[in-house]
């Protein structure tokens, strides 16, 4: 119509900018909380055939015939275990050199 104007607020960017962070946030915490129900535990089991283990409610699910396997060693991983795994150059300039 002629004569008729548009209000727009002088705020309109900024309420913008703080939605589309807002939306950030939140997608990053959904993908966060899907990964720690995925990852939450390790299932492991044994039958008279295969080795079977599969992540959180059963989601990829891996097996191995028994058949294939050559030998067995019990080991106790630690949770500090994936700091033993820096290479050994990196240790020495670090001072933790063996």
């Amino acid at each position: 119509m002629p004569g008729m104007a548009t209000v727009r607020p002088a705020t309109s960017g900024v309420h913008a900018k703080r939605c589309t962070r807002d939306f950030a946030r939140g997608s990053t915490m959904i993908v966060l909380a899907a990964a720690g129900i995925v990852f939450s535990s390790l299932t492991i089991e044994m039958n008279a055939s295969e080795l079977r283990w599969s992540f959180g409610p059963g989601f990829w699910t891996c097996r191995l015939p028994l058949d294939e396997i050559e030998t067995v060693t019990i080991v106790r991983n630690r949770w500090w275990t994936v700091l033993q795994r820096i290479p050994a150059s990196h240790r020495k300039r670090a001072g933790r050199g063996r």
